[in-house]
């Protein structure tokens, strides 16, 4: 009979031998593309959420006083936030009060690549003690993985912070009111 010692033993051998067969069926890309995913709560019901965002004259008061959008499928986006970061997208998929996702084209500011980057906007109700409200996500996804794109990663994503700070503000101070009465 095996003592208690070397039963461990095997089982913590065995168990990261198993370990080391178990990995993703694509392990050769994993790394090779980056990602981030930014979150904001919005004190607002998930229709005025998806208003700022659709409304073209909204849109240049909380994103940047350059944004344009062609709200429907098969619309586009652009943006430029600054010499950095200018936004250029297709929007593929428009789900009323739930998703808006963009796949950038070239021709933006960033390096060129193989690849395709996509910024996918999920929109959220939620019930609260004070009514319903919204979480926004972000989901971006597709930008390579190498220290030239470094710089373009990190004002984009910091781009896209303050602009989802801005519109929690603008909606949550009512501004987008202020507009429906002119």
């Amino acid at each position: 009979m095996l003592s208690l010692d070397v039963a461990l033993n095997v089982s913590a051998r065995a168990f990261a031998a198993s370990r080391n067969l178990i990995r993703w069926h694509n392990s050769a890309v994993a790394n090779d593309c980056r990602s981030y995913a930014l979150r904001t709560d919005i004190g607002v019901p998930v229709a005025r959420v998806w208003a700022a965002w659709t409304n073209p004259t909204s849109l240049t008061r909380w994103c940047a006083p350059s944004a344009a959008i062609r709200a429907q499928t098969d619309g586009s986006f652009r943006v430029r936030f600054d010499s950095a970061v200018e936004i250029d997208a297709h929007v593929d998929v428009f789900e009323p009060r739930q998703r808006l996702r963009l796949i950038l084209l070239s021709g933006s500011s960033a390096p060129a690549f193989d690849g395709v980057e996509i910024d996918d906007f999920v929109f959220e109700a939620y019930a609260a003690t004070s009514g319903e409200q919204s979480r926004l996500r972000l989901l971006n996804s597709g930008l390579p993985n190498s220290p030239g794109w470094d710089h373009y990663y990190a004002r984009k994503r910091v781009h896209w912070q303050r602009a989802l700070a801005r519109l929690k503000v603008f909606l949550e101070k009512n501004l987008d009111r202020e507009e429906s009465a002119l």
